[in-house]
Order: C-alpha cells, then sequence, then structure tokens
C-alpha cells in the first residue's frame, strides 16, 4: 500500500497513523488486527501493550506441558509423540487442548501408568497456573464469571477428572462457554468506519479462520455498492477438532495463505477488491 513505517513502533489504532488513515480513505477500506474483540488475545483495560490470558495460557500451560512430559519421560516414549504434543499450542478452540491430549495418548496407545504420569505433570501445571499473581491479577471480582472464572473452571475440571471422563465433560462445555460461530462480522457492523459508510471492507486479522461476509448494499453517487466483511484468517498450521463425533477426539491439520487486494477507481478495471486464499492439506 506504498506505505514506509514509522521509525518508531507501529501503532496498534491505525486513527494513530495519518498516513495509513489517508489510504484507508482513498481505497474505502477500514482494518484492525482482529485481537481487538478477542477477550483471550486483547485486555481492553490494559491495551495492546499488556500481556494477555491466552499469552499466560499459552507460554505457562500448553507450552510447558509437552516439554514437562519429554524431560520425565525421556526415550521411553517416541520421538513422534513428542511432537505431537508440541502441536498443542495450534489446536483450534484453545479449550479443546486436552482432547488433543487424549486422542494422542489413544492413537499412540500410551499405557495406563504412563497416563498417571502424564495427569500428575498436568494437575501440577494447572495449580501452578492458577496461582500465578499474574492470572489472579486478571480475575474481576466484580464480574462472578469472567474469562478466568471460565478458564479456572475448566482447568479444575481437568485435574478433578481422569483424562477420559474430563474429554466427555469439554465437549459440553465448548458448547455452553465457546461458541463454534467464530466470525467477526458481528463486530464489523458495529465499526463507525461500516455505518457511517466511509468504508466498504471493514478488514480484520486474527487467527480464526478466512472469512468474506457480506454486509450490506447501499448506493453512493448513483452507483449501488457493497459492503463486505473479510478477515486473513491465519497463516499458522492449525489441528481443527473434528465435527463429525467430536466425542471420538479427531483433529484434522491444514495450513491456510490468504492474500487481500485493494483497489480504487481506475484499477484493476473497475474491480474493488480481490482476495486469494490456499489450503495445504
Amino acid at each position: 500500500m506504498s506505505l514506509q513505517n514509522p521509525p518508531t513502533r507501529i501503532p496498534y489504532e491505525a486513527q494513530e497513523w495519518d498516513q495509513l488513515m489517508g489510504l484507508f480513505e482513498k481505497y474505502h477500506i477500514y482494518a484492525r488486527h482482529g485481537d481487538y474483540y478477542d477477550r483471550w488475545s486483547y485486555n481492553a483495560d490494559l491495551g495492546r501493550d499488556a500481556a494477555t490470558l491466552g499469552d499466560a495460557l499459552s507460554i505457562e500451560l500448553i507450552n510447558r506441558f509437552p516439554e514437562e512430559i519429554e524431560k520425565r519421560m525421556g526415550d521411553a516414549l517416541p520421538s513422534h509423540f513428542y511432537r505431537g504434543l508440541h502441536e498443542m499450542i495450534n489446536v483450534r478452540p484453545n479449550v479443546a487442548v486436552p482432547l488433543w491430549i487424549g486422542g494422542q495418548i489413544r492413537n499412540f496407545g500410551i499405557i495406563e501408568k504412563v497416563e498417571r504420569t502424564f495427569k500428575e505433570i498436568w494437575n501440577k501445571l494447572v495449580l501452578e497456573f492458577l496461582h500465578l499473581d499474574f492470572i489472579r491479577s486478571l480475575d474481576s471480582r466484580w464480574n462472578p464469571f469472567d474469562s478466568v472464572d471460565e478458564l479456572s473452571l475448566v482447568l479444575k475440571l481437568t485435574r478433578w477428572s481422569s483424562i477420559e471422563n474430563f474429554n466427555r465433560a469439554i465437549l459440553l462445555i465448548k458448547k455452553r462457554l465457546f461458541r463454534d460461530d467464530n466470525s467477526w462480522a458481528k463486530h464489523a457492523i458495529q465499526e463507525k468506519a461500516f455505518t457511517s459508510r466511509e468504508a466498504d471492507f471493514i478488514v480484520y486479522g486474527h487467527t480464526h479462520h478466512h472469512e468474506i461476509v457480506p454486509l450490506d448494499a447501499y448506493h453512493r453517487n448513483g452507483k449501488e455498492v457493497y459492503q463486505f466483511m473479510v478477515n486473513t484468517g491465519t497463516w499458522r498450521s492449525c489441528y481443527d477438532l473434528t465435527r463429525y463425533h467430536p466425542e471420538q477426539q479427531k483433529f484434522l491439520p491444514y495450513q491456510v495463505m490468504s492474500y487481500l487486494a485493494f483497489f480504487t477507481d481506475g484499477e484493476r478495471h473497475g474491480r474493488h477488491h480481490e482476495a486469494w486464499s490456499g489450503k495445504l492439506v
């Protein structure tokens, strides 16, 4: 977009960068990082520079667990089993991580004795995680069931239950607390740039599925104009829980790469937007 980055950090809000807002106005788009609407990845009270609950979950629990397993078990387990555990960070949704662990245990035929060792390590890490000062600081006293409380409930259930029993419970929790509708369109229609007709394209980038959602149509200067929401999704590997018999703990791996292009009048033969997406399975 003919941008030359300033010598300082790129601002989190587009409004803080006049050059960027000028291009947005020229191309009739408005873009922001989609984590702005993700309570696990963005703390609205502390801002973008603050660590979040999702950061802590990834660093202190999801990343540590396979490392602790490998330290404890060493050569007793095959190397490709460890590689599978290290993919936990890419499991979607994050709450399905225990299902991923259960699936890995079943797929590799891990014996009951070793499974008990896994459970001991997991329980220890969960207890340490829940007692971190950082996690306690995010727990809102005025809200009896905020994100920290939801996560605490899930993690405590993993400590109290066997892996098999917890996997049954997590499917119910996922349905109630973590909806399958991850579309960011509900946020796009509330953006000022959308309601004021300043932007025909509301663009987000976030670690969810690539999507293009029609929002509205209106007339400008006698021409019909379409408004869309576009999410670029993620370029990382994803391991998604299958929708058919999720209790079987099956995950499908894939990678998606999405490219977006926007044009003004006179460019691209009158077209205003192109999206190219490729999937590697």
